[in-house]
């Protein structure tokens, strides 16, 4: 009589067609199971230039039976319970819910945590280079300063580039009034804008296009929006305690 029994070792993690971190990789799930407890079966080795300068990995893989028989499949679910021995590395889960997609898409959907909004009443100041780390900005003197930590959407409108958009994190924040001069007539005349340098948490994926400050409105072709929260996706990670959780309290305290 065959074992109709589905064992625990029969539930695998499975590979994706292209366990990379180009635009392309993703796709389907396969039959190839990922090799318990192996050493960058899913991600690659951290480099000393990914620990200088950061990298976000984006690897798919999805759960599978690998089993003959019969027996009916009740069903899975899959945690993240250590946190990474490395205090400089990060994780995090997420289901985008398509059997097919690949990074880019992946992509898209870890930003969509935050969508674009109002305008901002900032302006880039000239044109910002990508790979930069931060930019520069200005605004009305007495116009409201950005947070910390507020979220930017750098949308290029106009021009030959129309249709990008960069999201950016506020890290730092350093600004003064600063005096600009035009010309009226053959008169040279003046006014101030507050410039700001913000520094962003992932550097500039591509060029941005800013103005010079002048009286009145400015078009430049890349607009600042402010980013938006929203609920379109959920991510799962997992977090250390810093202090003991007692049996049926309703809240804990994690780092």
């Amino acid at each position: 009589m065959s074992d109709e029994t589905i064992h625990s070792g029969d539930i695998r993690i499975l590979q994706s067609e292209r366990m990379t971190d180009n635009a392309d990789g993703g796709g389907r799930l396969t039959g190839r199971p990922v090799t318990d407890g192996a050493s960058n079966d899913i991600f690659d080795d951290i480099s000393d230039l990914d620990r200088a300068a950061g990298r976000t990995s984006l690897r798919k893989v999805g759960a599978g039976v690998l089993t003959d028989n019969t027996a009916q499949y009740f069903g899975a679910h899959a945690i993240i319970d250590q946190v990474p021995a490395d205090p400089n590395v990060s994780v995090v889960m997420f289901d985008t819910g398509s059997p097919s997609d690949e990074r880019a898409e992946s992509r898209d959907y870890v930003e969509s945590y935050v969508t674009a909004g109002a305008t901002s009443r900032m302006t880039l100041l000239g044109d910002q280079l990508a790979g930069q780390r931060s930019i520069i900005t200005f605004q009305m003197p007495e116009a409201t300063l950005p947070d910390l930590g507020d979220v930017l959407a750098l949308m290029t409108e106009q021009g030959d580039a129309a249709g990008e958009v960069q999201y950016v994190r506020i890290s730092e924040i350093d600004h003064e009034i600063r005096t600009f001069e035009y010309m009226n007539g053959s008169n040279v005349q003046t006014f101030e804008r507050r410039v700001l340098t913000l520094g962003i948490s992932t550097a500039l994926r591509q060029r941005v296009y800013g103005v010079q400050p002048q009286p009145g409105t400015v078009n430049p072709d890349t607009v600042i929006r402010e980013g938006q929260s929203t609920d379109a996706a959920r991510y799962y990670g997992v977090s250390t305690l810093t202090q003991p959780a007692t049996f049926g309290a309703n809240s804990v305290t994690v780092a």
